[in-house]
């Protein structure tokens, strides 16, 4: 008997990469000026979302500012 079922939601059941791709390019554009690449991004998506954000955006700002800019779009 199965007691719970578990869902893999983005890029599995639901394509979300080519939403999420716009969402960071258009953040990295507006905030830092940084012109992100499919590239750029393919090299680190899968990653944990805070280590994603620090290894796009280095040291641009502290992480904790490049993610509430990122939260606000």
């Amino acid at each position: 008997m199965y007691r719970a079922i578990i869902f893999d939601m983005d890029d599995t059941l639901i394509q979300t990469r080519k939403v999420k791709y716009k969402a960071h390019k258009h953040a990295a554009k507006k905030f830092y000026n940084l012109k992100l690449t499919n590239a750029d991004l393919n090299r680190h998506w899968g990653k944990p979302f805070e280590q994603l954000m620090g290894d796009l955006y280095g040291a641009v700002e502290p992480l904790g500012k490049v993610l509430d800019n990122n939260y606000s779009i």
